[in-house]
């Protein structure tokens, strides 16, 4: 349903207390039109956006959040300093600016608004790292102001139901979870991954947009068709839109470690455990991480973790079969989840 905007001098009111300020008719001709354009079906929310969104499903339900395009002028004062690189968090608004040079950034309110300048995208298959990068930051953010608990986790679908693979960087999380994916399950989120909560308070993920970042040297040893896959640093960038379009009850979280250990182990943990890893996870993260974890209260972890069944995997920290980690994982979920 569109909303309704109330021309005052040359600023147009979007909501009751929010004013953004246009530059000429074709900014304003741009929201118009932005408000009858289709929906999709993006981070598990109906999305309406200025920008076409090809590749990703659509959407019949009713818009929860609009993506924008944006001027670096009408960008909020408090903003406005922030380097390349940088962040900042401010109550219910969030800026990440990728490249000041080239005037690309994210800015994001209320839990249903992104904004993005220098966003280039055409269609999903064309969406390239910086693009990733601004749009999978815009939707963390948006759901950390949603109260969703961001963890470094890699997200995988079996059974129907969302699996976890949570630990530092280097621990596997990726390789372990691309292993899975080589198998045909469906890849959710490969580094930083959401937590909402239902009605009823029960965890919930929902599906990224399908970015998967691997070593090289991991991708030869699962042995995926990578060509044509840009790298950069050792690492190769490739994507897979989910199939899931909707968010998934979780199923269970592996705390992953490397260990001097022979071969890989893996056991049930109790509750307590895995709350203080969870927490562990908060502490070791990227900034971006640590800063979405602060609205995360106490209550939240407890439910996120309550009768969900967690494990501790220790993987030798020289090399590792990914493939017989895979195995013992399809063994555990069989058994718990």
């Amino acid at each position: 349903m569109c909303k309704k905007i109330f021309s005052i001098s040359n600023h147009f009111l979007l909501n009751s207390d929010d004013f953004i300020s246009f530059q000429n008719e074709k900014d304003v001709n741009n929201i118009l039109n932005s408000f009858e354009q289709i929906r999709y079906m993006v981070f598990g929310l109906a999305t309406n956006s200025e920008f076409p969104f090809t590749g990703f499903p659509q959407s019949v339900s009713p818009a929860e959040v609009s993506i924008r395009k944006i001027l670096p002028s009408q960008l909020p004062e408090v903003f406005k300093s922030l380097e390349s690189g940088y962040e900042m968090t401010l109550d219910s608004e969030y800026a990440f600016v990728a490249d000041r040079s080239e005037d690309k950034f994210t800015y994001v309110r209320n839990g249903n608004e992104i904004f993005l300048s220098g966003f280039s995208m055409k269609e999903a298959d064309e969406l390239k790292i910086h693009d990733f990068l601004l749009l999978e930051r815009a939707f963390l953010a948006l759901w950390n102001q949603r109260s969703a608990v961001i963890l470094h986790a890699s997200a995988v679908v079996v059974n129907c139901k969302a699996v976890l693979f949570s630990g530092m960087c280097g621990t596997g999380k990726s390789t372990i979870s691309a292993a899975l994916f080589k198998r045909g399950y469906d890849k959710l989120f490969d580094d930083r991954s959401v937590v909402s909560f239902d009605e009823s308070g029960l965890p919930r993920v929902p599906p990224g947009i399908g970015k998967q970042l691997l070593t090289i040297e991991a991708a030869s040893v699962l042995n995926l068709e990578l060509s044509g896959c840009p790298k950069k640093d050792g690492k190769v960038f490739f994507h897979k839109i989910p199939k899931n379009t909707h968010s998934l009850p979780l199923g269970c979280i592996f705390f992953l470690s490397r260990e001097n250990a022979s071969a890989p182990s893996i056991e049930e943990i109790p509750a307590m455990e895995a709350i203080r890893l969870v927490y562990e996870n908060f502490r070791s993260s990227s900034p971006m991480v640590r800063d979405m974890s602060k609205p995360s209260s106490p209550t939240r972890v407890v439910e996120m973790i309550r009768n969900i069944p967690c494990f501790a995997a220790k993987l030798p920290k020289d090399e590792f079969s990914p493939e017989t980690v895979a195995d013992k994982v399809e063994d555990l979920i069989a058994k718990y989840c």
